[in-house]
């Protein structure tokens, strides 16, 4: 086997470098979510009307409204994300949900059944969520539910302006 010469290692560690270099992190999201509610949600970002901007510890803050869809003067976030997702009460307190790891593990399902067991069929996680572009619109879209109501959810009644 022939061994690398230097100018071949200086390039793959060259090429390493710029890789890291040019990836960004998002800013970090957190979105608060009115106790109960699951389904559909769907934030329209860079909205003039929308909701004012709002920060807590250096991280994004979304309300999302009972309806599900947000309109937001926030900016589309690019970048790797870390995004955490609450509900909230009436009485203002916090409770996280679940974010359902066994999509990470789709080539391994005996790994996302084992994710499924152990929480039980009426644990509340985010199921799904995709990012993209309607036209001059950026939006964020996921789903919140539980396991026992998966095939309940129809995206297709979602408003978008």
């Amino acid at each position: 086997m022939k061994s690398a010469q230097p100018s071949e290692i200086f390039l793959y560690v060259l090429v390493a470098l710029c890789l890291v270099a040019c990836q960004k992190n998002a800013k970090p999201e957190t979105f608060i979510i009115p106790e109960g509610r699951v389904g559909n949600f769907i934030i329209f970002y860079n909205q003039k009307n929308g909701s004012a901007t709002d920060y807590k510890d250096g991280r994004r803050v979304y309300h999302l409204p009972i309806s599900g869809a947000l309109y937001t003067q926030f900016k589309y976030n690019y970048g790797w994300l870390d995004q955490t997702f609450y509900y909230r009460n009436s009485s203002g307190q916090i409770r996280p949900i679940l974010i359902d790891s066994s999509k990470y593990y789709y080539n391994d399902s005996a790994m996302a059944q084992r994710f499924k067991h152990i929480h039980a069929k009426d644990t509340l996680v985010l199921m799904s969520g995709i990012s993209g572009k309607n036209g001059t619109k950026e939006f964020t879209q996921f789903t919140i539910g539980t396991y026992q109501n998966t095939t309940s959810f129809d995206t297709s009644k979602i408003q978008k302006h």
